[in-house]
């Protein structure tokens, strides 16, 4: 039987993959949504910051765990 695969530390397979499939699209989604509401508010600057900003972190950090969930799966096979 072979054993589930480490990346490193605490991130195991299973987490990198929700990381990358649920959880980071799911909040740059709501990020985006509640930059909107600011801006239509018309709280512009706060708005502003959290599209370009945070919404950007969790694209950002979902890409990488795609990239890093592809490249597991990769040397697996």
């Amino acid at each position: 039987m072979t054993e589930p695969q480490r990346t490193s530390g605490l991130l195991d397979q299973q987490s990198i993959t929700f990381l990358a499939l649920i959880a980071c699209p799911i909040l740059a989604l709501v990020c985006a949504g509640m930059g909107l509401v600011f801006i239509l508010q018309g709280h512009l600057i706060i708005g502003v910051l959290f599209i370009l900003v945070l919404a950007q972190i969790f694209v950002a950090g979902g890409l990488w765990a795609y990239t890093r969930r592809k490249r597991a799966r990769d040397e697996t096979r």
